[in-house]
């Protein structure tokens, strides 16, 4: 067996180490960090080595850029769902800004970019453990916990099936824990195993802090309203949702009475209620007219019972171009665009110039930078530039290499 040596150059989103062989291939590596000199072999690597991306296994550090720290997680070897679990959260921090340089060169917009200083602090997570008020979970039976996706290196990047059992996860909140548990005190059922079984290899558990514990003892009824079911999306993580909310906030204050808002992706409403309860008369006369669209159905109507003033709800496919056609007189006023896409990005349109001719502001909340970019570039063609004095980078979830980019594009 072949082992390679590398020095680790990057941090993939998934938190695995980057080291590229002098093929030009790179090659992927658990608990690798930035700077550190690895060995390390490649399965199967006369198949591998013809894809331009690899899984290897590491053997070695031989040299640590940053120093390691013991896993306070009792599952982190198997679960490797937090990757950065061993780095201190300073250091975490640290990587996670020089991503951002990293695509704020790729991609052009400046060479030499520095945070500054307010903006570091703004965007760091107060609490890098008990944080995250929703998550999911894999059953079968009385099993429970999370699928490693990369559990066998011999089979470069397939998913696993395997269910790491969990009996704590430390960066869910309290009243995640207490979900967590409660539900596993209702297991086994008929119900938390898979059917059939020969389709399905395990049935999920959506959760966050909307479930009422009391209804878990009626376990039939809830396992039958609960699994295989998805909660509506809601932000992973409140403290820094709420930071991102008082931003979007910021950047609207200024804005005149009866400016038109077009707000897609607007899920159940978590940055709409902010723009539709900004600036309200004494007769609650709102102060923006807002055009909120969503693609999920279930995420609509929980808007629609918040019956916010101003604010038209919109369902719609946003990624069909032919959708667009429908709003062509109705956004003719529309200066403002507030973007929340999931992680594939807004998929620009080019229909949207005309649709919206009066747009001079976009502000975007992006969970991913690649797409982010690409987007940007899209934005650029039409006049559209990147404010990067108001660029902020905010850490919703410690432990992984996931980072929320909030940008202001205005009009040149």
């Amino acid at each position: 067996m072949v082992i390679h040596s590398g020095i680790v150059k990057y941090l993939s989103i998934d938190g695995l180490g980057i080291v590229r062989l002098s093929t030009g291939n790179w090659v992927l590596l658990r608990n690798a960090f930035p700077g550190d000199e690895v060995e390390f072999t490649i399965p199967n690597s006369e198949q591998s080595l013809q894809e331009k991306t690899i899984l290897g296994e590491l053997i070695a550090v031989k040299n640590f850029h940053y120093p390691r720290r013991k896993s306070p997680c009792i599952h982190s070897t198997q679960c490797q769902g937090c990757p950065l679990i061993e780095m201190s959260y300073q250091d975490q921090w640290k990587e996670k800004i020089l991503k951002l340089k990293f695509y704020l060169e790729k991609f052009q917009w400046a060479s030499h970019w520095n945070i500054s200083e307010e903006a570091m602090e703004w965007g760091k997570a107060e609490n890098e453990f008990s944080y995250r008020n929703r998550g999911q979970v894999k059953v079968n039976g009385d099993l429970v916990g999370y699928v490693n996706i990369f559990q066998d290196p011999q089979k470069n990047f397939q998913k696993s099936s395997k269910i790491v059992p969990i009996e704590e996860c430390l960066v869910l909140s309290e009243k995640s824990q207490q979900i967590l548990k409660k539900f596993r005190s209702i297991l086994p059922h008929p119900l938390s195993f898979p059917n059939p079984p020969e389709k399905f290899l395990w049935n999920f558990f959506d959760f966050d802090e909307g479930i009422d514990l009391a209804q878990m003892d009626e376990s039939e009824n809830f396992l039958k309203d609960h699994l295989n079911k998805r909660r509506p999306f809601s932000q992973g993580n409140q403290t820094q949702n709420q930071k991102m909310k008082e931003w979007l906030k910021q950047n609207l204050q200024d804005e005149p009475q009866k400016t038109e808002i077009v707000e897609l992706f607007c899920g159940s409403g978590n940055f709409t209620e902010v723009m539709a309860t900004m600036h309200l008369s004494r007769n609650n006369e709102p102060h923006f007219k807002i055009y909120a669209l969503e693609v999920q159905g279930s995420a609509v109507q929980l808007l629609k019972l918040k019956n916010l003033h101003g604010v038209d709800v919109i369902e719609a496919n946003l990624f069909q171009s032919n959708v667009w056609k429908q709003f062509s007189h109705q956004f003719q006023n529309v200066e403002i665009l507030v973007l929340d896409p999931p992680r594939s990005g807004v998929k620009f349109q080019r229909a949207w110039p005309n649709i919206m001719p009066n747009l001079r502001k976009i502000l975007y909340i992006s969970c991913n930078l690649e797409s982010f970019f690409k987007d940007l570039q899209e934005f650029r063609k039409f006049g559209f530039q990147l404010d990067l004095n108001t660029l902020r980078i905010i850490d919703l979830f410690p432990q992984t290499m996931h980072i929320e980019i909030l940008a202001v594009l205005t009009k040149s």
